[in-house]
């Protein structure tokens, strides 16, 4: 066990190293020892590394034994060619762990976080292992761009394994899902992990959760079993979610001490904005998942060692470090080796990433370079590459590869000063102060714009959060008023006698005498570290008042009769330093009016376990109150100060919901102001006292950006979180209990959309009695938006919710009692639908009977749409006036516009509705996609090589068998663009075969899937923009449909594929790919069956317009003899394998609601929707259905 030294031993073993001062080094020279131990002299004391840092905070006395438990294992460095450095500095500087506190970046980078531990552990071998996810963030706001959103940083995903004490740390260019390379990092630490069953452990914020989903379904389809757990609501402080929040703290200290050894060796500061911070902070967690050793686990296994059995044995160099890596050569005379920087590992094959001015490379073998050529500043600057984009000439978007989007600051956590000698510091008492209980904020009130007030209204935990001195002098006035008050005031004055009593009162006197202690600065003569010890000075001698929080840590485990021993401080002078460095010195602290003996002072040494005792104890009973108090109880409500940076980083960081891109702050608060003053101008809720016994629905704020960061409209909605139930009856008799009935409401099919732009472009149609009616000459369409819809209905049952701490209002005592809908109540949809029956029945209209959203005045000839709050009316303009002004007499109603064809007055050409750009040109209306989905498939996918004319081919039975399962890091990118690509597929039926085939592979994707969706994003790469035509036509008499089957098209379960197609006239309204539930025996089998599902669609399409007052007959075109046979005839022939109900189209043919025609193959618009065609032939179906390409941009197209 080591023992401390003296004086003279202190002096040599902190100053000598290396041959110079006679100390005798060797490395490995036996198995059982690190690499780098440094052997002792003769007759001198071996020494702990560890042990200077409690020797410099005063936490050793002469003679006191020393036992320090090991943070990790020593990391083995690669052996250098010449000049190399001494061994156990070089070992340390690959890791930097443990922590030693002669090293100035430790001291830097974790001097100030490093002492808390927690000691909380599970021993359990059969519990499910648990992954605590969490975002930390880096920099400070005021060092970001003045132009950065809400002074956004970039966020770091932070991932902690609490069975083996894994950590992986990533820096994401955003949070959510929008970006693909938080799932898929985070996918590639779990299957590192190698756990056939986990949890995932994160908190309420939607973004991290939505990262989780996507994660949990990536591994649906494998062996891996995932489940997802989410702290209680209101655990701001991460208390439940601790191992994140604690990982987050490693994580930035790890890279405040590894950038900083870097910018030492380079003699430069590192850009906010290089691309070489990501993978710092990559780096720093697989150092630490490598060499650490957690305090919680008795076993002093590394994380490594815990999930694979063994130690890592690669040796590495130094993070940021040039060195020399071998190339991969096509042919004899290339070279082999090239010159790049170490940026980090792999940790599932022991790669080494390497940075070079081409991208980043992974590669096996590295060697480091000499001492004097190990630093390379201009190289440094030169490296590109992301770890989201590698290869600049890879990468959708090459500027990903160039630089950070936003600044990363990682500066120092205390400054790097030499050694100099201490100056004696008396210790001072903070004074006794009253406690505040939970029963004087109820009686006296909370203080307005108080943190810790805002927070126990809200119920949310304060733990982090103290009372402002306004508000504590307030009460404490108060108390004086009261005879209770005045005596708690006096006790705690009385119970500062007793303390400076026992101070004071000593048999023997004097305080204990503590040597100064000083150790080995940083090194010298670099400019850097000269130049930031200069500021770093100015900032502490500007702010006397703040204390570094290590030194305070260190002075609260000192007993109240002992000096200090201190550092010295800002003022003090070089020569202090080269005294403190020349030798140890003795500095005493004594209290006045008193005579000290140190042979009485040494006499009266208390032990340490006692003064640990006392702390912990001390620390529990603040604890203890703390709990006390949020539970209700008559305990202090806040004593302790604690750092708000957190509480006011949660207060003024929003964002979008929907993508978790960044908001800026004033426009959200501006957009939330805007929502409270609409409900509280309504009336939605009635403020009422919080009832016993009786359940409230909790609410909270979404957020989105309706548009782009170049035209933002921000949206904040207060939304209630009332989660869905299941009833064992249709019908409840209960009142307050109402069934699946009252929740149901309806949404009209896209198809009614294009029925109204087809209708819009025809002179003439059939009315309901047959014969031919004319359409109005000045007929337009009007698009109107209700604001806030849900709160003009009212509410049908009673809901109480809580109320949002932006009203002001004491949530502890008062909740809401909803008297109009809120959003995101179960029936809040079915509500606002009967409102609107409502409403539109006053004004006589008549609603639909295919669909409730569907609605005609037959007097005035409107027809409407209604897509939540979205009306949509087609109609006379002057009729649609009218509509526009009765609508406003009930709701509040914004007319989005007139769309009317060129040269009509008082309309407009252009509109963006539902996702989709409308232009009303000559020709007719023009429909296209928002170009937005296109453009993310192809950054998401990151389309390079060449671009393709068709959207998908035709693949050999044994490619799609013999296909390889895709990897799981890529299944979450595979699942997201195929869906934005089958929600495309909707406007554009080139697509719709394609997106039937992928469908195919969501649960299980092959490596067969992913090369169809990558053909589909070159296809969009070459056609991005398909415009859909309404061409004016002077009649359209009946409703066209055509069929057409692929027999057997499947390639895996031979069944067979349906399309169709759906036209009014000339006006495609509606195209559908879909497979065939049913295995088809022949093509003309398969065909009928294509008949039978074009049929069912067609009369609903027939529905649609008899509900707006019109009559359409159905012909179907087949281009199957064997097809229109089976549907022409009266029962089964010789099909008689077929099911009798797909027979009813036999009758329906019988009855004239439908009739049959032919089609040769070449004129059949459906074979576009059943198989892979040629170039050529697709644009001439495509041309066929009014459908055709387009190059540039629609001018109200946003970005991406």
């Amino acid at each position: 066990m080591p023992v401390r030294p003296n004086s003279k031993q202190r002096t040599e073993s902190c100053f000598s190293s290396g041959p110079a001062s006679g100390v005798q080094s060797r490395v490995g020279s036996s198995p059982q020892e690190p690499i780098g131990h440094t052997a002792p002299l003769d007759g001198e004391a071996e020494v702990d590394d560890d042990f200077f840092e409690d020797w410099i905070f005063g936490d050793l006395e002469d003679g006191q034994p020393v036992v320090e438990p090991e943070e990790g294992r020593k990391a083995k460095p690669i052996r250098a060619p010449c000049l190399p450095s001494p061994e156990e500095i070089e070992a340390h500087a690959v890791s930097h762990i443990p922590f030693r506190a002669w090293c100035s970046h430790c001291v830097r980078g974790r001097g100030k976080s490093y002492a808390h531990r927690r000691v909380v552990r599970s021993d359990d071998p059969e519990e499910i292992p648990v992954i605590s996810i969490d975002y930390g963030f880096f920099g400070a706001p005021g060092e970001l761009p003045s132009d950065a959103v809400g002074g956004a940083k970039m966020p770091v995903l932070v991932v902690r394994d609490r069975k083996s004490k894994a950590l992986f740390t990533h820096l994401v260019p955003s949070k959510g899902v929008e970006h693909f390379y938080p799932e898929q990092a985070l996918c590639r630490d779990l299957k590192f992990l190698g756990y056939p069953s986990l949890v995932i452990k994160s908190d309420q914020e939607p973004s991290i959760k939505a990262v989780a989903d996507a994660v949990k379904n990536a591994f649906a389809s494998s062996n891996v079993r995932v489940q997802l757990e989410n702290s209680p609501k209101g655990d701001h402080h991460g208390k439940s979610n601790g191992e994140a929040e604690a990982a987050v703290e490693i994580t930035q200290g790890l890279c405040r001490t590894y950038k900083d050894a870097c910018e030492i060796g380079m003699g430069e500061i590192i850009d906010p904005k290089s691309p070489m911070l990501a993978w710092l902070i990559e780096h720093a967690g697989n150092m630490y998942t490598l060499y650490a050793h957690d305090d919680t686990m008795k076993d002093g296994l590394t994380p490594f060692r815990r999930l694979k059995g063994r130690d890592w044995q690669v040796s590495l160099p130094p993070w940021g470090e040039a060195v020399d890596y071998r190339v991969r050569t096509k042919h004899k005379l290339e070279a082999r080796w090239s010159t790049g920087i170490f940026c980090g590992i792999r940790l599932n094959t022991t790669e080494k990433v390497v940075a070079t001015e081409n991208g980043v490379v992974v590669v096996q073998s590295i060697r480091r370079k000499p001492k004097e050529l190990r630093w390379d500043p201009d190289l440094f600057k030169k490296v590109k590459g992301t770890p989201w984009a590698p290869v600049p000439g890879r990468a959708a978007r090459p500027e990903e590869a160039q630089e950070l989007p936003e600044a990363v600051t990682v500066e120092p956590e205390l400054p790097d000063e030499p050694a100099k000698e201490a100056v004696p510091a008396e210790r001072s008492e903070a004074p006794r102060r009253v406690y505040l209980r939970q029963t004087d904020l109820d009686k006296h009130g909370y203080t307005a714009s108080c943190p810790a007030c805002d927070l126990i209204r809200a119920g949310v935990s304060r733990e982090g959060v103290h009372h402002t001195e306004f508000c504590r002098a307030r009460l404490v006035e108060k108390l004086e008023e009261t005879t209770e008050g005045r005596k708690r005031l006096e006790a705690a004055k009385r119970k500062e006698g007793p303390v400076k009593a026992r101070k004071v009162e000593q048999p023997d006197g004097g305080s204990k005498d503590r040597s100064t202690v000083s150790v080995p600065g940083p090194r010298s003569g670099s400019g850097l570290t000269e130049k930031r010890n200069a500021e770093e000075t100015n900032g502490q001698e500007a702010s006397p008042h703040k204390k570094i929080h290590s030194e305070s840590a260190k002075k609260a485990r000192v007993s109240p009769d002992e000096s200090v021993v201190s550092t010295p401080g800002p003022g003090a002078t070089s020569g202090q330093s080269a005294a403190s460095a020349s030798g140890p010195s003795s500095s005493v602290s004594q209290p006045q009016n008193m005579e000290v003996s140190e042979e009485s002072a040494t006499s009266r040494k208390r032990p340490a376990e006692t003064e640990d005792a006392m702390v912990t104890n001390f620390l529990l009973s603040l604890r203890q109150g703390f709990l006390n108090s949020v539970a209700g109880d008559p305990y202090p409500v806040c004593e302790e100060k604690f750092d708000t940076s957190g509480y006011e980083e949660f207060e003024t960081s929003y964002y979008d919901d929907i993508s978790g891109k960044p908001l800026k702050p004033e426009l959200v608060r501006e957009s939330r102001l805007e929502e409270l003053s609409t409900i509280k101008e309504m009336q939605v809720w009635e403020v009422i006292p919080r009832p016993k016994n009786e359940k409230t629905v909790s609410t909270r704020w979404v957020d989105i950006n309706k548009k782009d960061e170049r035209q933002p409209k921000y949206r904040s909605r207060l939304v209630a979180r009332e989660l869905k139930k299941t009833f064992r009856s249709g019908v409840s008799s209960d009142p307050h209990t109402p069934s699946w009935q009252d929740f149901y409401a309806s949404m009209p099919p896209i198809s009614a959309l294009r029925t109204l732009f087809a209708l819009a472009t025809t002179r003439r149609v059939p009315g309901l009695d047959g014969r031919m009616q004319e359409l109005p000459r000045n007929q337009c369409l009007i698009f109107l938006d209700i604001k806030k819809a849900h709160f003009w209905a009212d509410a049908r049952r009673r809901i109480l919710v809580e109320l949002p701490i932006e009203t002001g209002v004491d949530t502890q005592k008062f909740v809401g009692l909803l008297k109009k809908s809120l959003y995101g109540t179960r029936d809040a949809p079915a509500n606002w639908e009967a409102t609107i029956l409502r409403v539109m029945t006053l004004l006589g209209f008549v609603q639909g009977r295919s669909n409730s959203c569907l609605y005609f005045h037959p007097v005035r000839g409107i027809r409407v749409e209604v897509h939540g709050d979205d009306f949509t009316g087609l109609g006379a303009q002057d009729q649609l006036k009218w509509f526009a002004t009765e609508l406003g007499k009930h709701w509040t109603v914004e007319n989005r516009g007139y769309l009317g064809p060129p040269g009509m007055p008082g309309t407009k050409q252009s509109i963006d509705i539902l996702n989709r750009l409308v232009t009303w040109t000559e020709r007719g209306i023009e429909l296209e996609a928002d170009p937005r989905h296109s453009e993310l498939i192809i950054r998401e996918m990151g389309c390079d090589g060449a671009k393709v004319t068709t959207a998908l081919v035709k693949e050999r039975l044994e490619e799609v068998e013999n296909s390889e399962p895709l990897e799981p890091s890529e299944v979450p990118r595979y699942r997201s663009v195929s869906m934005r690509l089958a929600y495309l597929a909707q406007d554009r039926p080139d697509l719709q075969v394609l997106a039937k085939e992928l469908a195919k592979g969501l649960k299980n994707p092959t490596k067969a899937h992913w090369m169809m969706l990558k053909r589909g994003a070159r296809y969009l790469k070459n056609k991005p923009r398909l415009i859909h035509l309404f061409p004016f036509q002077q009649t359209a008499h009946r409703l066209e449909v055509w069929c057409d089957a692929d027999h057997a098209g499947c390639l895996r379960t031979r069944k067979s594929t349906t399309g169709y197609c759906i036209r009014i006239g000339e006006s495609t309204t509606k195209t559908s790919c879909k497979g065939q539930a049913v295995i088809a025996l022949s093509s003309g089998e398969a065909e009928y069956y294509s008949l039978t599902s074009a049929a069912c669609n067609a009369l609903g399409e027939q529905s649609v317009l008899r509900d707006w007052g019109l009559w359409f007959p159905i012909h179907i075109w087949m281009d199957s003899t064997t097809g229109l046979s089976i549907g022409s005839r009266h029962g089964l022939g010789k099909v008689k394998h077929l099911d009798t109900i797909f027979l009813w189209v036999q009758d329906a043919v019988n009855a004239k609601r439908i009739s049959l025609g032919k089609q040769p193959t070449l004129k059949m618009l459906a074979d576009l929707l059943t198989k892979p065609l040629d170039q050529a032939r697709v644009r001439t179906l495509l041309e066929g259905m009014n459908y055709f390409y387009a190059t540039g941009r629609h001018g109200l197209a946003l970005d991406v």
